[in-house]
């Protein structure tokens, strides 16, 4: 199966093997009263295309989160 390669360019946030956001609860502060925070997004499921050979290649997600997210 071919996937699309996803960039998560910030070391806060990533996401599971399900597909799911993670936030790094600790990583940054967040004030924002007019717009919804990154943190709400924590566990929600990512909006995935049809086909599953564009949805993100687990191995990449893994490295991500092995080596750039801090959690």
């Amino acid at each position: 199966m071919e996937h699309t390669t996803v960039e998560l360019e910030f070391e806060s946030d990533s996401i599971d093997d399900n597909y799911r956001v993670i936030v790094a609860h600790s990583a940054f502060d967040e004030d924002t009263r007019d717009q919804k925070s990154l943190r709400d997004f924590h566990g929600v499921k990512i909006a995935l295309p049809s086909s599953t050979n564009l949805w993100p290649d687990p191995q990449h997600v893994a490295w991500h989160r092995e080596h750039k997210f801090c959690a």
